[in-house]
């Protein structure tokens, strides 16, 4: 799953709040100002992905290309982030992977 993916990926789910710090933390280590905008763009884009009840997956879905405009951005200004956009990605992978192995044990 690429970048963006894995962010929307996240928005309503329980790992939501440790990927958004996360994300606006990469940010914040570049540029202080850009990090709150992109702070508040991921809390309305998480309101929409919460609100959009049975077409969730389709908000995601539109959510995914303005996200890796921004994360290419990013990597195109900072190249060095790019060990940290990993990071990121594989630690929501895996808060994602123990989330849903939960949710089996729960209704096994």
């Amino acid at each position: 799953m690429t970048g963006a993916g894995t962010v929307v990926a996240a928005m309503a789910t329980p790992a939501w709040e440790g990927t958004r710090e996360r994300v606006v933390d990469v940010f914040r280590r570049r540029d202080v100002q850009r990090a709150a905008v992109m702070d508040a763009q991921l809390r309305a884009d998480a309101e929409l992905v919460q609100g959009a009840g049975d077409d969730m997956e389709g908000v995601r879905d539109d959510l995914v290309r303005p996200w890796s405009r921004r994360l290419a951005a990013l990597l195109r200004d900072h190249p060095e982030a790019a060990g940290d956009l990993r990071a990121l990605v594989d630690e929501a992978a895996a808060a994602r992977r123990t989330e849903r192995s939960g949710a089996r044990q729960v209704t096994a």
